[in-house]
């Protein structure tokens, strides 16, 4: 239970490496720029029946909350950091946005694909092919810490209050959701 089965990426194919490699693409006529993937069950060639491992875990190890409220002559301060540690995200923006078909919009690594000028073991060639492999390729740790709530006070003294018929007067500012980390590459904040 949640956890990602698929397919687990070795590369792109190279120009030259058709007739080598090219049985570990999935594709009939396999072309260079072709994404390569690992023969799991050893049998010389790669198909998505055969070939599926577990590529990921979205179930944290452990997940983590501190938090804290400090005071200091009428002023206090406090704080909620919380997060996981040990899970796994599927991008699955991130695995559109790289399909390279021309028939949506791409992302900026598409200008890094692999072309006769310009040999990548990262991006696969621009192709029409829609379909997409489900690979470790767009399976990416989400562990993060986040500043939950951040929250100021100043506490007027009773003694100023007095003449009003105060009792307790607070001031204070808080921000809820502030600040974000993470290496996951689907986040806003890095």
């Amino acid at each position: 239970m949640g956890t990602f089965y698929g397919t687990v990426t070795d590369g792109i194919l190279q120009f030259g490496e058709e007739s080598s490699k090219g049985a570990l693409t999935g594709n009939a006529n396999p072309k260079a720029g072709d994404r390569l993937y690992k023969d799991i069950n050893g049998d010389g060639q790669f198909t998505t029946a055969n070939d599926r491992t577990l590529i990921g875990n979205a179930q944290p190890d452990f997940i983590f909350g501190i938090g804290n409220t400090f005071s200091y002559k009428g002023f206090d301060l406090s704080f909620l950091i919380q997060g996981t540690v040990g899970n796994d995200l599927l991008n699955i923006n991130r695995q559109n946005l790289e399909m390279f078909t021309g028939q949506q919009n791409a992302s900026i690594d598409a200008l890094d694909r692999l072309t006769a000028g310009n040999p990548s073991q990262l991006y696969p060639r621009a192709k029409l092919d829609p379909a997409p492999i489900f690979s470790d390729q767009f399976v990416e740790s989400g562990s993060f810490a986040r500043l939950k709530s951040l929250q100021l006070g100043y506490s007027f003294p009773k003694e100023w209050l007095k003449n009003a018929h105060i009792t307790n007067l607070n001031l204070y500012l808080a921000a809820q959701n502030l600040l974000t980390w993470t290496n996951y590459r689907g986040s806003i904040q890095r």
